[in-house]
């Protein structure tokens, strides 16, 4: 069947078919924009629902906030950084992975530019075999006081 509309194509004068192709670029334009019409209604309701839902997790925040004000106090602490409370950099990196520290940050007593090997701002990454798991402990450990 294809090939028979070949054919027939090859069989028309130039102008039939620049006019057959006029028509089919001008049913395209109309599908495709009939088919983009869809996903931006979509995308903007997703974006309605989020924000939606934001401001519903806002507000109760807030009003969990004034009601149980030590809630956020201490998850405040739990998900503050220990090592922001430090006065001292420690002498190496085995000294600060022993007393449980990792991934000092510059803003911390604690932080020197010879334990931060690659330079991107935390001394004293951890070792390739701890990572994620052992900051949530801590924050665990932290969090149940």
């Amino acid at each position: 069947m294809a090939q028979s509309k070949v054919a027939a194509f090859r069989g028309k004068d130039l102008r039939e078919r620049e006019s057959l192709i006029q028509n089919l670029r001008r049913r395209f334009e109309r599908v495709s924009r009939r088919r983009d019409g869809r996903p931006w209604i979509a995308r903007a309701g997703r974006m309605a629902l989020i924000l939606y839902w934001g401001v519903c997790l806002a507000v109760i925040a807030v009003g969990l906030n004034a009601w149980r004000p030590e809630i956020g106090q201490r998850l405040a602490y739990a998900l503050r950084d220990p090592a922001m409370d430090l006065t001292a950099p420690f002498p190496n990196c085995s000294a600060a992975h022993a007393a449980g520290y990792s991934d000092i940050p510059v803003g911390s007593p604690a932080y020197t530019e010879r334990q931060d090997g690659d330079g991107d701002g935390l001394a004293c990454e951890p070792y390739p075999h701890t990572g994620a798991g052992e900051r949530l402990s801590k924050i665990w450990r932290r969090w149940r006081g």
